[in-house]
């Protein structure tokens, strides 16, 4: 009876995750249920939870208990236990690995049953552990296979932070290569303005603010990334730690943490799996990104500053001109909304002359809306139907659906650099992205309708909608808005790679309605993509336009609902 009396009061006085007793370092802290833990084992299991999570109670009841902000050393240390435990008679002074004993046999705990997840002496085996579902082995060998299972958890504990390190090196590298940048840039705009006069003095500190306005931009977000990576590194690191001391533990004290020990690592490699693959492909794409486009090649009047356009030429006789897309080659392709054709221009001698008409299945049911040229030569038409391919010869090939076989209201189509497509379906609010083949890879919601659509550094898409007024530029690899601009009556937009500016199409509103104009009114103007601001008005004086593209080298293209004008750059 004494020594069941003995065994009851030092399961009391000893942790019931470590089994050591409740003396320093391994002081006893009250949780939110009538159970305590020391406070070894509890810094252990905060370090392996989420920021913020409560522990659960080590005894499998079902309270929580919040970790107050200092620690969990700031949690009540209850001194009855601690004193209980130092005038224990097993207590020697020192830490201990003894083995618990049985508190039905007062025997030693030699086996542990796999089905009751309990560990008993040879008695309590044969007494309550029998039958097809409990399997018994010894302590050693459970303990034994089970480290060995935690082995390669525990590895990829280790490969994850080690990448983790290597991208955090790449973002410190990126975050210097944008400063040395930022200065070569800054130190050619001093050159150049020291030869020019005021007007030019002006213009360099208009570039200068513009460039710290990028560089302070992306420097933000690769600091943020650099410390969001860094505690997650650190987190693995904390978390292998705990492993291996875990694991250097005693065999009893080993099988009691185990399954939740096992659980807590391969959810924190699935969290940290999924948050380092999107990490990765941020800094990949952020890289491309800084060296092509973020810091443009600044000259005196290239960024933020008007265009000089001079009309040569005007295709007129069309009825409700709509979209309108060109080609690097000298190809421009436009449609006639109302009569439902799609015509094909190309450049001779200077001139545009007529070269082909599209040959389009559904002409009498579908007016076309938007177009595109592919870099192999092929057309893209945007329908009710879907997205209409056709040879370079204007001969129809297939139709690609963007929901599943379904008519939608494509209105608006355009060409990617790999030889996707994105397609603007204004009946659904989406954007759907398109592999070469035609399968949808990615879709994409958006506030607005995207009537009208341009690419921007093969990873930005920016939309108009005169219904709402406004433009919305939208991260296709987050599917966040990056820039909303409110322009009345906005049509046709495109964009100008060698100014990093929008130009777009609008009219002005008549009174007689929400989405009617005044004719003769029509302007393309040119707005900032990193402010939003209006940098200038470049034409006046449209009667109606509707969409606009830029070819390569400067030259416009308007849809003025009954002409088409182009423009060349001055």
């Amino acid at each position: 009876m004494a020594s069941e009396f003995t065994a009851t009061a030092e399961n009391t006085v000893t942790c019931p995750v470590c089994y050591e007793f409740f003396v320093p370092p391994n002081t006893p802290k009250d949780l939110a249920c009538p159970h305590a833990c020391c406070e070894r084992c509890l810094q252990r299991m905060v370090t392996m939870n989420v920021p913020g999570q409560p522990i659960e109670c080590p005894m499998r009841c079902a309270n929580k208990t919040p970790v107050p902000r200092e620690g969990v050393q700031a949690l009540k240390t209850n001194l009855h236990l601690k004193n209980l435990a130092e005038q224990h008679p097993n207590y020697t002074g020192g830490p201990r690995h003894t083995v618990p004993k049985c508190a039905h046999h007062d025997e030693k705990t030699q086996l542990y049953c796999q089905h009751c997840n309990q560990l008993a002496c040879h008695y309590c085996i044969l007494a309550f552990h029998q039958g097809r579902d409990h399997s018994s082995k010894d302590v050693r060998t459970t303990s034994q296979a089970w480290k060995q299972e935690l082995g390669p958890v525990l590895n990829d504990v280790r490969g994850n932070e080690k990448k983790y390190r290597e991208n955090v090196q790449k973002l410190k590298d990126l975050r210097d290569k944008t400063l040395q940048n930022r200065d070569t840039e800054k130190h050619r705009v001093d050159e150049s303005a020291q030869r020019l006069h005021q007007e030019v003095d002006q213009e360099k500190n208009k570039l200068k603010t513009q460039l710290d306005q990028q560089t302070q931009a992306r420097i933000a977000e690769i600091d943020h990334q650099t410390v969001k990576l860094t505690d997650q590194a650190d987190r693995l690191k904390a978390a292998g730690i705990v492993a291996n001391e875990t694991k250097a533990s005693s065999d009893y004290a080993y099988i009691t943490q185990h399954a939740s020990l096992l659980e807590r690592m391969k959810k924190l490699l699935v969290d940290e799996e999924v948050s380092q693959a999107t990490c990765a492909s941020e800094i990949t794409q952020e890289s491309k990104f800084l060296e092509r486009k973020d810091l443009p090649d600044l000259k005196p009047g290239r960024v933020a500053t008007p265009r000089q356009l001079q009309l040569v030429q005007e295709i007129g006789g069309l009825d409700n001109a709509y979209h309108i897309a060109c080609s690097p080659d000298g190809l421009i392709i436009f449609s006639e909304f109302d009569k439902k054709k799609v015509l094909v221009y190309r450049r001779q001698h200077g001139q545009y002359e007529q070269h082909i008409t599209l040959q389009s299945p559904t002409s009498n049911t579908s007016k076309p809306c938007g177009v595109a040229v592919c870099k192999n030569g092929k057309f893209i038409l945007g329908k009710h139907s879907g997205i209409e391919v056709y040879s370079a010869a204007g001969k129809y090939e297939k139709t690609i659906k963007t929901q599943h076989n379904v008519d939608t209201g494509v209105w608006s189509v355009i060409t990617m650099p790999d030889g996707g497509i994105l397609a603007g379906d204004k009946s659904r609010h989406v954007i759907t992205k398109h592999n070469p083949t035609g399968e949808i890879t990615q879709t994409i919601n958006t506030d607005i309708k995207p009537y009208y659509m341009t690419l921007i550094h093969d990873n930005h898409v920016a939309m108009s909608d005169y219904c709402t007024d406004r433009i919305s530029v939208m991260n296709m690899k987050t599917g966040q808005e990056t820039l909303s601009i409110d322009v009345p009556k906005v049509e046709g937009i495109c964009y100008d790679e060698n100014t990093e500016c929008l130009l777009i199409a609008r009219s002005e509103p008549a009174d007689d309605g929400p989405n009617s104009i005044q004719l003769n009114t029509g302007v393309i103007e040119q707005y900032c993509c990193i402010t939003g601001k209006l940098v200038a008005c470049l034409i006046e004086g449209l009667y109606h336009p509707y969409g606009i593209a830029m070819s390569p080298d400067g030259n416009l293209f308007v849809c003025d609902e009954k002409s088409v004008k182009i423009y060349k750059l001055i």
